[in-house]
């Protein structure tokens, strides 16, 4: 009777155990540039660059863990407003999109109290066929942040929960 109660205490322990670390997602925190966001634990700091950006910096999953070598991942601009509105950057946007043949549902939000302007993505076209969400964001109308959260067609469905944490995290210090 007694191993056999202690051999239900060990299987107790070991499941709760197991339910414990499944159900604490383990995050790293980004703090630079006058922004802070979460991100995945498994997730790397890559070499990022982009046209005519003030600064960027990116995350991905790390290599050989996902198709296609790096993907999920997210990318982090800062871009000069140079006197453009939010609305006047959204309509960039649309075109950019529409000339490369993405998706564009625009929806119009806050984040922390900062306009924001939200779509998701799908690249219909090409190789790699992929899906994202990107979300601008502006605090003060002179510089403009660009979170871009992206993963082959494949991978996405199994990454919008950690592109839910890096967009509902990111702050404007």
């Amino acid at each position: 009777m007694n191993s056999l109660v202690m051999m239900c205490t060990v299987i107790l322990v070991v499941l709760l155990s197991a339910v414990s670390v499944v159900g604490c997602q383990q995050t790293k925190t980004y703090s630079g540039h006058g922004v802070s966001f979460d991100y995945p634990m498994d997730w790397v700091e890559v070499e990022a660059s982009a046209p005519g950006a003030l600064w960027t910096v990116a995350f991905e999953k790390e290599r050989g863990s996902s198709l296609g070598g790096g993907h999920p991942g997210v990318g982090v601009a800062a871009y000069p407003m140079e006197g453009m509105t939010l609305r006047g950057f959204n309509q960039t946007l649309i075109w950019t999109a529409t000339n490369l043949n993405y998706t564009t549902p625009i929806i119009d939000e806050t984040i922390n109290g900062w306009d924001a302007i939200k779509y998701s993505w799908a690249e219909e076209s090409g190789v790699a066929r992929r899906k994202g969400d990107t979300m601008y964001i502006t605090k003060d109308y002179e510089v403009v942040y660009y979170v871009d959260c992206s993963a082959y067609n494949l991978d996405y469905v199994s990454s919008e929960d950690d592109f839910n944490m890096v967009l509902n995290s990111f702050k404007i210090e």
